[in-house]
């Protein structure tokens, strides 16, 4: 049994729609991060359909994993994208649109019980943490959408140490390499993750264990991963998880808020906004 101890999912900027989402139960726990679209077109959620995508995962996604330890993951999945996909397109043709550019797409990191095991499942850059029985930890995540960011954020840096400008003012003049690499988007050679073609499920980073052999579980959106790998203020995920276990993660989100805060410009650590929702949670399996 999945016995979440703390979770947290906060907006960014609370003027917007949070585009993270959190669920769990007894059997299964996850978190969400849908992707801001660059193009700004909205077509099922006027406010965002990167929220609209995330919230629309979860929800199903609690609804089939509630009493289902039995069906594989990426059938379930897939299952779901469908469904959200004949919403998508006919939205799209009620409105006599094209699809534009930049579809809703999100990163997930899954944990649940599967024929008597403990499977992860990962899209994207969300993060999952296990401690084993033995004590080891492992760090689950597919690293390459965040190198193809680095790249940008290198850009941005690079911008303004020669002009002056900030960092983040520099992002809107990166826009047409961020367009680029999500344009890699579920192909060889660039990333993988949930979006409405559901080509991504076959590719996403699956582990298991026996039941008995992991102890703790950890997850988390990019958002709050920047405790870890933007600002450095936990050395690794190690030492992240451990400090969930013995203070309440909305502490942590504050001292996380607290760092960006005092770089509201990112010009000492370089980030995509001031501020990206956070989201996460860990327990113990029972």
């Amino acid at each position: 049994m999945f016995d979440v101890k703390d979770s947290l999912c906060i907006a960014g900027n609370s003027a917007k729609a949070c585009e993270d989402a959190i669920g769990f139960g007894k059997g299964y726990c996850f978190v969400i991060d849908g992707a801001s679209g660059l193009s700004k077109v909205n077509i099922v959620d006027e406010q965002s359909d990167a929220a609209w995508f995330a919230t629309q995962v979860k929800e199903k996604l609690c609804a089939r994993l509630e009493d289902d330890d039995r069906t594989p993951t990426a059938t379930i999945i897939s299952e779901i994208i469908k469904e959200l996909n004949d919403t998508y397109v006919n939205a799209l043709a009620e409105k006599g649109m094209e699809p534009p550019s930049d579809s809703p797409s999100a990163g997930i990191a899954l944990f649940r019980k599967l024929d008597g095991r403990i499977e992860f499942f990962g899209l994207g850059d969300c993060t999952g943490v296990v401690r084993k029985a033995d004590d080891q930890i492992l760090v689950l995540k597919d690293t390459r959408l965040s190198e193809l960011d680095v790249q940008v954020l290198r850009k941005m840096a690079e911008m303004h140490l020669q002009t002056g400008i900030s960092v983040l003012d520099a992002r809107e003049k990166c826009n047409d390499l961020l367009l680029l690499n999500r344009s890699m988007r579920n192909k060889d050679g660039g990333y993988w993750i949930l979006d409405l073609s559901g080509r991504g499920v076959e590719h996403a980073l699956i582990c298991s264990w026996p039941e008995n052999s992991v102890k703790t579980f950890f997850a988390c959106s990019d958002g709050f991963a920047q405790l870890t790998d933007v600002f450095g203020i936990y050395k690794d995920y190690a030492e992240l998880l451990e400090e969930a276990e013995n203070t309440d993660l909305i502490k942590l989100c504050d001292t996380l808020f607290t760092a960006q805060t005092q770089d509201h410009e990112a010009n000492r650590f370089p980030r995509f906004k001031f501020r990206d929702d956070a989201s996460c949670l860990w327990g113990k399996l029972l």
